[in-house]
């Protein structure tokens, strides 16, 4: 009488790659955090460094991505199970083992799971402490939470400024060579409408806003242009043509 598959044996070697691809996710931490001086627990709450609607950032070791550690597991755990499967078979006959299909199957499975568990827990931890931040909050309070002094200055340039304003900007942002830049100066924009920074409206500029972390630098005829100077910090302000009201 032919042997029959061992239901025992075969649901073990179908858990196995399963189990190959966590023990090396784990092993895969612990590397990390030997090499980059973390608790396995920094190094997932630290996962996304930055993470808005606009941009997420993932941190890394030595310059290495660490999503590259972690899609690593894959090949290695296929590898693996595949010889594992292969022994198995070798030494039980007629074992219904799972296929190389099948083991990719699984492992790809597995470590899905396995970072986004990770990645679950960073979210978790990121949310919570946002609630914490800004629950009770006013939205003015949240917004000076979120844009700071972009969103100081947008109001009290506001407060002085009523109605559409095309304004002349002095800055030291830099846009085309920094992201952070970038991303200051369209927060600028947007709390500062009506009053228009990007040259969009078709009239004469009619006031001057200064937002510079330096010393800026102005010529005569824009002092002349906008004598007016309201400053709301040491290069921070408006200048005026002239004084509304005046």
């Amino acid at each position: 009488m032919p042997d029959t598959p061992r239901p025992l044996s075969r649901n073990i070697l179908f858990i196995t790659p399963a189990a190959v691809v966590f023990l090396l996710f784990l092993a895969i931490l612990a590397f990390i955090s030997s090499s980059s001086g973390n608790t396995v627990k920094n190094i997932i709450l630290g996962l996304y460094p930055l993470t808005s609607a606009n941009i997420v950032t993932v941190s890394g070791v030595n310059g290495i991505n660490i999503m590259v550690f972690f899609y690593a597991v894959f090949p290695v755990s296929v590898l693996i199970s595949f010889l594992i499967s292969l022994a198995a078979r070798s030494a039980i006959r007629n074992l219904n083992a799972p296929g190389l299909k099948a083991t990719m199957t699984i492992c790809a499975i597995s470590l899905f799971f396995s970072v986004l568990s990770v990645q679950t827990a960073q979210r978790v931890h990121q949310v919570s402490g946002e609630i914490r931040t800004f629950s009770g909050k006013t939205p003015e309070e949240k917004k000076t939470l979120l844009f700071g002094a972009t969103y100081r200055f947008a109001e009290l340039c506001l407060a002085r400024l009523e109605g559409k304003h095309k304004a002349l900007l002095i800055t030291d942002l830099r846009p085309d060579i920094s992201s952070l830049d970038h991303n200051t100066r369209a927060n600028l924009s947007y709390h500062l409408f009506p009053i228009d920074i990007r040259n969009i409206l078709s009239m004469e500029n009619d006031c001057m806003l200064i937002f510079s972390r330096t010393k800026p630098d102005f010529d005569k005829d824009m002092i002349k242009q906008f004598p007016d100077i309201i400053t709301f910090g040491e290069y921070y302000g408006i200048a005026l043509k002239k004084r509304p009201g005046s």
